[in-house]
């Protein structure tokens, strides 16, 4: 039976030699299939819970844990469940949150079907029609001079160079959203291949998907000469968000000056969902091209994070951190965000590290340093500064902010393998 997580006070926070089966059996048992037991598709859980059950689920599978990929079947048996009485309810959540409980879902289902498990017909097809209804009634996430029709129409609009007509560097930005949305058609196209389907579904979607990833990762990427690469390089400068890139001290902000960087890139928390996406869209077809196109890309990102975004420990900080945005800058992020004056500061992006989705890059390098950071817990005061968002302010499930669970986290993260 799993554990309380008002237990978490009796588990130590293990170092390097607590590191066994035991610890791992430990862990599973007490938070993930505390939190499986729960209902995680709600308005305070559903966005958190694709970003910290992945690293788990993937795990589970890749170690062929009986145990623990049973763990993640209950959870979808009941998802699937409170979908068929609740879809009203689900469709009351944020586009985001509906999104990620989506992505985890299909996640789930090409884990199944990679390794030998059947798919409930039942879920796939409530994910599908689902993204179904999400290709007709999302057009866009900011107000638009056009009005477009549908999903396809938005991203014709975006790669063609009339995007939102704001007059703002971002009137073109694919933002993720899109990705998110193509990653979950991708999969489902990957699930429906490979499993005996009665499901009555249009191709048209899948193929159409598959086109605009390819139009994005082909025509929107600038690659440089060391194999690098960033997606819509300048594209988000004018954005709220972005407009004190250029400064690390809110200290020091002089009112009239602009603090816009010309060539701002991505930040570094929000594209650790790149390498996963990226391998969901790899998986939409059996083409070589394609299948070299996204290995290649991949790389790249792992390469791309290691120059650019990770900071080793040093002298100063003893911790691995992340620079804000992955070109390499490192000024501020969402400054004024939720308050003003309050916004991520430099290095503080970091959190998103222990979340544990840099390692589907499967670069040697991230994931050994996944490995060290497992053994850094616990975290002291500068450790919790480093590791912690400041503009979160909303409501969250208190595992979540858990040291112990982010260790461990880190650990599965590490022990990931790829081809």
């Amino acid at each position: 039976m799993p554990g309380s997580f008002e237990d978490e006070e009796n588990i130590s926070v293990l170092k390097e030699d607590g590191f066994d089966e035991s610890y791992e059996k430990k862990m599973y048992e007490m938070y993930v299939q505390g939190l499986l037991g729960e209902n995680l598709c709600n308005a305070r859980d559903a966005y958190d819970a694709c970003h910290y059950m992945m690293v788990p689920m993937h795990y589970a599978f890749q170690s062929q844990n009986s145990e623990y990929i049973q763990m993640f079947q209950e959870y979808m048996d009941n998802f699937c469940l409170l979908l068929k009485e609740e879809k009203e309810t689900f469709r009351s959540l944020s586009i985001l949150d509906r999104l990620h409980s989506m992505y985890l879902a299909v996640e789930y289902m090409c884990l199944c079907s990679q390794h030998g498990f059947s798919v409930q017909e039942s879920l796939f097809s409530f994910i599908y029609e689902e993204s179904q209804e999400f290709t007709v009634t999302y057009t866009g996430a900011w107000e638009s001079v056009a009005k477009y029709q549908d999903f396809w129409e938005l991203l014709e609009s975006l790669l063609s160079g009339e995007g939102y007509g704001n007059g703002k560097s971002f009137s073109n930005i694919i933002t993720d959203i899109d990705l998110f949305l193509l990653a979950v058609l991708c999969d489902l196209k990957f699930v429906y291949e490979n499993n005996e389907m009665k499901v009555d579904i249009n191709r048209q979607t899948f193929i159409k998907a598959e086109k605009y990833v390819d139009r994005i990762f082909q025509d929107e990427i600038v690659w440089y000469a060391d194999g690098t690469w960033e997606l819509q390089v300048g594209a988000w400068r004018d954005h709220p968000d972005y407009l004190y890139a250029g400064i690390s001290d809110p200290d020091k902000i002089i009112e009239g000056i602009d603090y816009r960087v010309e060539n701002c890139s991505w930040d570094a928390g929000h594209s650790m969902r790149f390498p996963l996406f990226l391998k969901s869209y790899q998986r939409a077809s059996l083409s070589q091209k394609r299948i070299e196109l996204y290995e290649k890309l991949v790389k790249g990102y792992g390469d791309t994070f290691v120059k650019n975004v990770l900071v080793e420990p040093d002298k100063t900080c003893k911790y691995y951190r992340m620079n804000n945005y992955m070109n390499g800058c490192n000024g501020l992020y969402r400054f004024g965000y939720n308050e003003e004056g309050i916004g991520i500061g430099p290095y503080q992006n970091s959190v998103c590290f222990l979340l544990g989705w840099y390692a589907f890059c499967g670069n040697d390098e991230v994931l050994e340093t996944y490995r060290i950071t497992a053994r850094k817990f616990p975290l002291d005061e500068e450790g919790e500064k480093i590791y912690t968002d400041p503009t979160t302010v909303r409501e969250q499930n208190p595992i979540f902010k858990s040291q112990t669970y982010r260790q461990f986290l880190c650990y599965l993260a590490g022990k990931l393998v790829f081809e």
